[in-house]
């Protein structure tokens, strides 16, 4: 089973992403994140895990591309698709249980 995205919150230029205690990321470090506010270039990421709220890394954006109206995540040609949002993995990341 490949994991989940289950909130994204931006505040101040910090975008915290919260995935399912399933889901493991491996060598993420050029996510695209949509929302409310948008990632500026070399913002602050945080990936937390869902129930025990686990900090598993923070990396800085390296570009800044997002598209109004969506929610997406870029980081290696696997396609996630929650509550009808996309959720895109590339450049080189991986997802894993």
């Amino acid at each position: 089973m490949i994991g989940k995205i289950l909130t994204v919150d931006f505040n101040k230029h910090i975008c915290k992403v919260r995935i399912d205690t399933n889901t493991v990321l491996d060598n993420v470090f050029a996510p695209l994140i949509n929302g409310s506010v948008y990632p500026q270039k070399n913002d602050l990421v945080e990936l937390i895990n869902d129930k025990k709220l686990w900090r598993i890394g923070s990396i800085l954006l390296k570009n800044a591309n997002v598209v109004p109206g969506s929610f997406t995540v870029y980081a290696n040609d696997v396609n996630l698709n929650e509550n009808g949002r996309k959720a895109f993995i590339s450049y080189g990341a991986g997802w894993h249980d």
